[in-house]
């Protein structure tokens, strides 16, 4: 057996002030003792700097400060700075477990301690309280290959966030580094590649991580979709498609290609009709000429009524309320004020 592997706990931070606290501490108290946490301050302008100081002294955590440059771009400057053999990113609202990653590695040494092999955890969403949040189900838990993994991911439209994920750094040197121009599921295109590169992948449903839900003015809300994150939710979901279809190319494939891309046209159209033809064009290679842009459930009844454009706004407003005809009442009302 080899000795006990380095792990880097990768932490990018911005105005996470409220919380970056305890996503190191949650780092520092791993029963895997031998690791190290790099934290990288995004250019944050309230107090994440001052409150971070208190570790400076702490041999296991490094400090570093860049002007702002985006998630992707904090990210990229703690994996160089990473010693580590294995990565664990940590977002700075998030927790892990204490023996999170200790878990994870006994499988990785009961496998032979591969370096292309993906080690996956359970992740549990909350508000507040991580205690009292919510163990997240997916269908993602049950797969041990790239393709299928992808396949589901597709057809059901799951996602976790960076933290389950225990990645070797031969893996992540594969994969390459965080696309800094994607300003929307820029996490979810890293993953594909590195998923993509693993040879299998590993679930280990007792290994947990904490996820925060997203407040008001997250870079991942519906409601803040500016033409750019627009433009790079296009370009990665055109990116899992090329990489499904290169991974596999059986008929079950293409259909999950299909249901993945169907599923977001409605977020194009019309407002960013050069995504929309060109997602458009890829569907029509999948075997589907015709497809259209459509609202999710009830909401697409509400387009002879009221309008494509009416409609989709009242969707991303996303009125709480029941019937059909109390949403176009409640969503008429508040247009008015």
């Amino acid at each position: 057996m080899s000795a006990e592997p380095l792990v880097s706990v990768l932490v990018p931070a911005y105005n996470a002030e409220r919380f970056v606290v305890d996503a190191v501490r949650s780092a520092l108290e791993q029963t895997h003792r031998n690791l190290e946490i790099v934290v990288v301050d995004d250019g944050s302008r309230d107090q994440t700097w001052a409150v971070l100081k208190q570790f400076e002294k702490d041999p296991r955590v490094l400090l570093q400060r860049q002007e702002n440059g985006g998630a992707s771009a904090a990210r990229n400057h703690c994996y160089r700075l990473a010693q580590g053999q294995f990565l664990q990113w940590l977002d700075a609202d998030d927790l892990l477990a204490p023996d999170k990653v200790a878990r994870q590695l006994a499988i990785w040494r009961q496998f032979g301690e591969p370096e292309n092999d993906l080690f996956g955890g359970s992740w549990v969403s909350f508000f507040k309280n991580h205690k009292k949040g919510q163990k997240e189900q997916s269908g993602l838990y049950e797969t041990e290959t790239p393709a299928d993994w992808l396949r589901v991911k597709m057809v059901t439209n799951a996602w976790n966030p960076p933290e389950p994920w225990l990645t070797h750094r031969v893996l992540a040197e594969t994969a390459g580094p965080w696309d800094e121009q994607l300003m929307r599921d820029n996490d979810g295109d890293y993953f594909r590649r590195v998923v993509s590169a693993a040879d299998r992948i590993h679930h280990i449903p007792e290994s947990l991580s904490f996820y925060r839900r997203a407040v008001s003015g997250s870079i991942s809300s519906d409601l803040n979709l500016s033409p750019e994150k627009l433009r790079s939710l296009a370009t990665s979901l055109q990116r899992h498609v090329q990489t499904l279809r290169e991974l596999d190319e059986s008929s079950r494939s293409m259909d999950a290609c299909a249901v993945f891309l169907r599923r977001w046209l409605y977020f194009f159209w019309p407002e960013m009709e050069k995504e929309f033809s060109a997602l458009r064009k890829v569907l029509e290679e999948l075997g589907y000429p015709d497809a259209e842009a459509t609202l999710p459930g009830k909401y697409q009844r509400l387009v002879p009524i009221l309008g494509w454009k009416r409609s989709k706004r009242i969707y991303f407003g996303r009125p709480r309320v029941g019937t059909l005809k109390s949403t176009i009442k409640e969503a008429l009302r508040k247009e008015r004020y």
